[in-house]
Parts: C-alpha cells; sequence; structure tokens
C-alpha cells in the first residue's frame, strides 16, 4: 500500500479532506502499448484487466460478470476494482449487472460501510478505457460531502432522483430505501435522462444509501498555476496531493489559505462540472 495522510478543513458548511500522497509523483505508467477505444483515449496504455493479474486477482469466480481485483497502487486500504471479464468501454454507462455486482460486494463488506464508485468518460477522471467500478473501505473518515446530503434529504422522498436548489451545479441525488440493485439502476437510468448529453460523462458515488451522480464538463480545474485531475472521489471532495505545495494550492483554491481571495464557488462539482447559472 502507497504511504498517506490526511488533512481535513472546511469553509462554512462544506468539508473537503486532502490525502497527502507523496508516491504520486514516482507512480509508473504502463508501457507496453494497445489499442483503446479511440473516443477514450489514444492507443497507448497495455490493458492491465485484461488479461488481469494473477497476482492482484482476487476473485474470478464469486461474480459472474466481473473479476475481483485489489488495487496495485493502493492508497486507502481494501481499495477493490470490479472489472468486466469481457473488454467493455469505460465511456459506456453502468449496466443492470454492473450495477448488481457492486451491491454484491458491498454485502460482502458489511457490517464495514463502503464507498463505490465509477467514473464514466475520459472527462471524469478515468485512468483506464476497459469498464471498472471500485470500492473503498470507509474505515477511516466518511466522504466530507456525506453530512451534507444527508442533512439534505432529510425530509426527502426515498428512491427517487432528486437536484438539491442549494447546490449551484448540475447534479441528481438520490436517498435509498434498500441495496436492492434493481431499484438503484432504475434510480440511475432516471438520473441520466434527465441529465441528457451532460451526463455523458459523470462520476457516480454510492455511500450510506446514498446515490449521488456529477455530470463533467471537464476533467481538471486549475489552482494557483497547478493542474489537478478530478475523479468519483474529488467529486465527493475527497482530494490527492502530490506535494506540500500543492496542499497551499488547494487550500487556497478553498478560501483557506492567505494567497488568494475566497473563490466564488467552494463546490468541487462546480469546478469541474455544470454551474446552473451557465447552461
Amino acid at each position: 500500500m502507497i504511504s498517506s495522510h490526511i488533512l481535513s478543513a472546511s469553509k462554512s458548511t462544506i468539508q473537503y479532506h486532502i490525502r497527502h500522497v507523496p508516491a504520486l509523483n514516482k507512480k509508473p505508467e504502463p508501457s507496453k502499448p494497445i489499442e483503446a477505444p479511440k473516443e477514450f483515449v489514444e492507443p497507448q496504455k497495455r490493458n492491465p484487466f485484461l488479461p488481469c493479474d494473477e497476482e492482484l486477482l482476487f476473485s474470478s469466480s464469486l461474480l459472474p460478470n466481473h473479476n475481483i481485483v485489489l488495487n496495485k497502487f493502493c492508497v486507502i486500504p481494501g481499495h477493490t476494482l470490479l472489472t468486466t471479464k469481457v473488454f467493455e468501454s469505460q465511456s459506456e454507462p453502468l449496466s443492470l449487472t454492473d450495477v448488481e455486482a457492486l451491491f454484491a460486494i458491498v454485502q460482502k463488506f458489511s457490517p464495514t460501510k463502503t464507498l463505490g464508485f465509477f467514473n464514466c468518460g475520459k472527462l471524469s477522471g478515468a485512468s483506464q478505457p476497459h469498464k471498472h467500478l471500485q470500492l473503498i473501505p470507509l474505515t477511516e473518515q466518511e466522504p466530507p460531502i456525506q453530512k451534507f446530503l444527508s442533512e439534505s434529504l432529510a425530509n426527502q422522498a426515498h428512491d427517487t432522483s432528486l437536484e438539491l436548489t442549494c447546490l449551484p451545479y448540475l447534479h441528481r441525488v438520490a436517498r435509498l430505501s434498500s441495496n436492492n440493485p434493481n431499484t438503484a439502476y432504475n434510480i440511475y437510468s432516471q438520473m441520466l435522462h434527465e441529465l441528457g448529453d451532460k451526463a455523458q460523462h459523470h462520476n457516480l458515488t454510492v455511500f450510506d444509501g446514498i446515490m449521488y451522480l456529477l455530470p463533467r464538463s471537464k476533467e481538471k480545474f486549475e489552482a494557483s498555476g497547478d493542474e489537478f485531475s478530478i475523479n468519483s472521489l474529488g467529486a465527493v471532495h475527497m482530494v490527492l496531493a502530490r506535494s506540500s505545495d500543492q496542499i497551499t494550492r488547494l487550500k487556497d483554491q478553498m478560501g483557506l489559505g492567505s494567497q488568494r481571495p475566497i473563490p466564488k464557488s467552494l463546490w468541487i462539482g462546480e469546478w469541474v462540472g455544470w454551474s446552473k447559472s451557465k447552461v
């Protein structure tokens, strides 16, 4: 596992976790070329999931259509991948089979709480073109955005795709009444339908009975001359930093530093998503 530590930060009621991971500066890149789908990335990297690395394969038999794979570059303990056994594009939305696999493994983790997530499309922060979902056990800290969403959904109907008026960017969120994959898939499909083309690239997260979808307009945001790629973890305000300098730039972006004024928006969803004021 890659060594790291977490810094918690907040501005008003908005919470962030910045995970300092110095080893990200040294993370190796795959070198053997393969033909990757042109709509996703240029052909340049081998597919690490097909065939799957036997040393990282946890199970190929527990799920009918997915392998359970350990993350080779694990930053968070227990980080697990669900990869399709045959090639499917990461640019395609989740199928019912994918959601069934996700909820089956969530049940296996129980009673430990988990964060399940999916980066759909190039602008979502996805690093591989082969479809994969990811899970991390929430043994350290809950997603920073969880408390805000839970309180906002407290008096809302269950199993319904909702848009919160208090968030300044396009999104959809739902409170799930159970771990029924069919219900979850139907809600996810409704979210995509409501958001239309804006959700071609998106981050989906599922945690503590909440499903949260962030459509993406760009992969990265700029802070004090540095670029930060955001995936589903960033969408729930869990951000990785390679150095103390990056931490300082992130804090400035969040209005927590002394080098810049408070930004117009404190929500990562508005930095990389679709601002309601511009659509």
